[in-house]
């Protein structure tokens, strides 16, 4: 550069010193060019002359420099703050008193919510922004900006669509404007998902059930015609159930756990969970889930039990908890490992456990009666059923025996396989039955060279005057005790009902001990040594040893019963109450009892635990002055009285919540067993669970409505994109503080400035539909300012 101006200016001057004889307009166009020569060098001409370097170029501020410069300013120079209008100007607008959110975005691209957009147009992007994460840019346009932004945009009407009540949103009119032949096809496909579930029936079927119902004339189209469509029909009929449930289950205020293991045909640990509970007088059982455990230790069971109540009917449902009823394996019982100790210690020590009385009933007889003439009717019953059940030329020549004698045909049951009374009780009944037919037939077979020695055995016990006579006060045992059990079984059995129906069967084993039954007495009053013909040898002595030793171990297994706290349950059994001259202190220590131990969890269902014994008096007088007591029932109290004396009734609904028995979790377990055979052994526990509530709690095929089930996959996820509200729970208390400081700062411009709306005004929607954030909710400044640049592109 410094050789280069010399040069120009000495030929400047030679040029003007030529032309400034007599030419002065040509002198003032050398003037000019000059000017322009020495503008031009620093641009292009240095390219022409000789030792000339190129000019240095200027430093271009890149894009992130800016931003810094501009954030720099933002933050040490200009001074922004939140002003308390824009919540009224923006109804989507939240602040908590550090960033500005807004409350669409966060719902429908926040890290809470379900099915994020897909990446069309961008708006995955979204999820990164500045009023999602946080932003701190307090400016008007940033606010407008984002209002008018297209991801915004698509934010508010998806979660104006997710907010419309059940039938109202887009997709869902779609759907019902449909013509009536397109959705008769969806009806009767969810019909048939309905009664494969109902039936538990392999999802395989519903492909020949549609091809049966085209053949049959219907047209059913050319979609959803697989199993993995009856899946989703499946799922959205027990989604459907599964609401109603916890309908039915969100105002009742107490509940009891019911849970038993089993071991499925894919060798894997499977724990039923049920719970109980009642309103209003009724008690009902409901199906939880099914659960497929590592190991059945009480961690395992403790956390199928937790988290099945939590999936079926919500997070307060472990706080209404008052019982856990399991059969009495050490693995639930523990006082110290158990599941009942860990139900106790993490959630409330008033929880109590509930051992299956059914259970305890079996276990009772099972070690009172033993003896070598047990033993031998046991195997007699058992050989005779194996007999007859394995061979089916024993079981033709059996019914042809039957034929012969002319007595109706009466095959042998198994006395084995399932635990309950009744069924011994069957088996014996059905052997006197058929005592004639059997004995003929096992008497032409004593020569069979194959069944001979068999038949010799079974015969010669079959004639036995101790096995007979045995057979028949076993009988005359069993007939209260299996009644005792089937009505613990009964799913409406609750604990207070087992105290009368023990009672009534200890006294008719109280008479045995003292003298034979009925059925004995048909045998030994008539011809001793004879029994429908046949000639008996032996003898026989009254086994009273035996009735008391079952009386002793039903007292033994049953001791807990009679405690003051399951004994105070007594007070729901209607018919156990006194006449009314002897009723002024019924019940009052038994009121007090069950109160103070279950305080806590009457409190905090809003119980006053003061007012239960005054309206425990209160309750007497009005039953005993205005009704016949024992023609009455929970249901219709609560329905006169519930009014007067509504902490006394849910104390009574505390008492019925508690059941007799596990006897619901085994016939779960008998419905597993035909849902997942050897050929649907990789069937999986949610689909188990959705196949068994729909089988428990579904309508029968004839009455089965799948309009809404039909709305709910449809409105599934399968179908279009769904939503719910961010909702974290971190900030709340940041978040009541901001808006109590807003408030303050909203009273002062207020009156600064008359002109200004209402403070209930400006904070109307805000107040309304406030959101908590979560810490990781955190304002990055960077991708704030990336976020906003977005938005000013697509305005622009």
């Amino acid at each position: 550069m410094a050789s280069y101006k010399p040069s120009a200016e000495l030929a400047a001057s030679n040029m003007k010193s030529f032309l400034i004889g007599g030419w002065p307009w040509v002198w003032l166009c050398c003037q000019s060019v000059a000017v322009v020569t020495k503008t031009l060098h620093l641009s292009t001409m240095w390219r022409f002359l000789d030792n000339c370097e190129p000019p240095a170029k200027k430093n271009k501020q890149t894009s992130d420099k800016r931003k810094e410069k501009q954030r720099e300013y933002e933050t040490n120079k200009r001074s922004l703050v939140f002003k308390n209008s824009w919540i009224t100007e923006f109804e989507w607008l939240l602040h908590d008193g550090k960033c500005m959110y807004c409350r669409p975005c966060q719902s429908a691209y926040g890290p809470l919510s379900v099915n994020k957009l897909p990446n069309r147009g961008g708006f995955q992007n979204y999820s990164k922004g500045a009023f999602v994460n946080g932003c701190a840019n307090f400016k008007h346009s940033a606010l407008t900006n984002h209002q008018n932004s297209d991801g915004h945009s698509v934010a508010v009407r998806h979660v104006e669509a997710r907010n419309k009540p059940t039938g109202t949103s887009q997709a869902e009119q779609t759907i019902k404007q449909l013509n009536k032949s397109v959705f008769h096809k969806l009806e009767t496909l969810f019909r048939n998902a309905h009664a494969i579930a109902v039936n538990c029936r392999p999802f395989s079927d519903y492909n020949w059930m549609a091809t049966l119902d085209e053949k049959k004339g219907m047209v059913l189209g050319e979609t959803y015609r697989n199993d993995k469509a009856c899946k989703q029909f499946v799922t959205a009929i027990s989604d459907v159930e599964r609401e109603r449930i916890v309908a039915k289950l969100s105002e009742n205020k107490f509940l009891t756990v019911i849970s038993d293991g089993s071991t499925d045909t894919a060798i894997l640990e499977n724990e039923v969970v049920y719970c109980r509970t009642a309103r209003l007088g009724q008690a009902n059982t409901y199906f939880c889930a099914f659960k497929t455990l590592e190991r059945g230790d009480a961690n395992c069971i403790y956390q199928a039990c937790t988290t099945s109540l939590v999936e079926a009917i919500g997070p307060n449902s472990l706080a209404k908890l008052v019982g856990f009823a399991a059969d009495g394996a050490s693995v639930n019982t523990g006082h110290a490992n158990g599941v009942i100790a860990k139900l106790r210690g993490k959630h409330d020590s008033s929880i109590i456990m509930v051992k299956c009385l059914v259970h305890r009933l079996e276990l009772a007889y099972k070690e009172a009666l033993k003896g070598a003439v047990h033993d031998k009717l046991v195997r007699l019953l058992a050989h005779i059923f194996t007999l007859y059940h394995k061979s089916p030329l024993q079981r033709t020549n059996l019914r042809k025996a039957f034929d012969s004698v002319g007595i109706p045909v009466v095959m042998p049951t198994r006395i084995g396989g399932t635990r309950w009374l009744g069924h011994t009780l069957l088996s014996l009944e059905k052997l006197w039955k058929g005592y004639k037919a059997i004995v003929m037939h096992l008497t032409n077979n004593v020569e069979d060279p194959n069944v001979g020695p068999k038949a010799r055995g079974l015969l010669k016990l079959l004639q036995s005057k101790a096995v007979i006579h045995y057979g028949h006060f076993l009988q005359d045992v069993l007939l209260p005790l299996s009644k005792l059990s089937k009505v613990l079984q009964n799913d409406d059995s609750s604990i207070y009902l087992s105290h009368e129906q023990l009672e009534s069967a200890k006294i008719s084993l109280t008479k045995l001990e003292q003298r034979p039954g009925s059925c004995l007495k048909s045998v030994t009053d008539d011809h001793e040594s004879e029994f429908q013909g046949e000639t008996l040898t032996g003898s026989f002595s009254y086994p009273h040893q035996l009735v008391s030793k079952l009386l002793a171990c039903l007292d033994k297994r049953f001791s807990d019963i009679s405690a003051d706290l399951l004994v105070s349950t007594k007070i729901a059994d209607l018919s156990s109450w006194p006449t009314a001259e002897f009723a002024d202190d019924f019940g009052d220590s038994a009121v007090n009892t069950l109160t103070k131990h279950w305080k806590g969890v009457l409190e905090w269902q809003g119980v006053d635990v003061a007012m239960i014994p005054t309206e425990w008096d209160q309750l007497k007088q009005l039953l005993y002055q205005n009704e016949d007591i024992y023609q009455m029932s929970w249901q219709l109290i609560n329905r006169k009285y519930k009014a007067k004396v509504p902490h006394i009734l849910d104390l009574v609904d505390l008492i019925l919540s508690l059941p007799a028995t596990s006897a619901v979790c085994e016939r779960g377990f008998s419905i597993m067993k035909i849902m997942k055979t050897s050929l649907r052994n990789k069937l999986k526990a949610s689909s188990m669970t959705q196949i068994m509530l729909i089988r428990m709690h579904s309508a029968s095929i004839e009455e089965f409505d799948p309009t809404p089930a039909i709305h709910k996959w449809n409105a599934g996820s399968s179908r279009r994109p769904l939503f719910k509200a961010s909702i974290p729970t971190k900030l709340q208390t940041a978040l009541e503080t901001a808006a109590e400081e807003t408030a303050a700062a909203a009273e002062v411009e207020q009156a600064a400035e008359s002109d200004r709306p209402s403070e209930e005004e400006r904070h109307k929607d805000s107040d309304s539909g406030s959101v908590l954030l979560s810490d990781d909710m955190s304002s990055d400044d960077e991708s704030a300012d990336d976020f906003e640049m977005d938005i000013d592109n697509e305005s622009d």
